[in-house]
């Protein structure tokens, strides 16, 4: 998320201290490191993982800061504040290996944010799909990046180091994205 914000919530089951919702926020500067992991078939559906609640019990629990007790716990991240431009990074690159992740995942030209915020209610926040940046090679030690623009006239161009081609709406969306702006 690029010029936004995101919301980290924690919520206490059984301990007093963690009774309330506690809200950290994220600046922009500190959220590239919130990528969206590859383990989803579309962009929709690894937001939708993102925002999910990942409950903290057994082996698992949270140590409250002020009991010092492991209790069970919620936490969750939402974007907070919407950004003006939205950069997704698709992990492409295997944490251990470098190995490039060359799975297929799905991504819309039109995307609404508002299921995906801290207020989910309100008028939708409609982002358009405008750079695709796509990773050609093998790893994370070698290869070539090259990207699919739409310009000002709504045409889709494949840029490269030496050639810009004119491309079709389906060929940007067939990529293996490892970033995508939205605006």
């Amino acid at each position: 998320v690029h010029g936004g914000s995101l919301q980290h919530q924690l919520q206490g089951f059984s301990c007093q201290f963690l009774g309330v919702v506690r809200v950290r926020e994220f600046p922009a500067a500190q959220c590239a490191h919130f990528s969206l992991l590859q383990a989803a078939l579309s962009l929709t559906a690894a937001l939708e993982d993102f925002v999910r609640p990942e409950h903290l019990d057994g082996e698992n629990c949270y140590k409250c800061n002020t009991c010092k007790k492991n209790v069970a716990a919620s936490k969750r991240f939402t974007v907070h504040c919407a950004p003006k431009v939205l950069t997704v990074c698709l992990k492409r690159f295997d944490c251990f290996t470098g190995g490039k992740i060359s799975k297929v995942v799905e991504y819309p030209e039109y995307l609404d944010l508002r299921p995906y915020m801290s207020q989910a209610e309100g008028e939708p926040l409609h982002y358009s799909l405008y750079v695709v940046l796509v990773h050609s090679g093998v790893s994370c030690h070698g290869g070539h990046y090259f990207c699919c623009t739409k310009a000002s006239n709504g045409l889709w161009y494949q840029m490269d180091d030496e050639s810009v081609e004119l491309h079709c709406l389906d060929t940007a969306l067939r990529q293996q994205a490892y970033l995508l702006f939205y605006a």
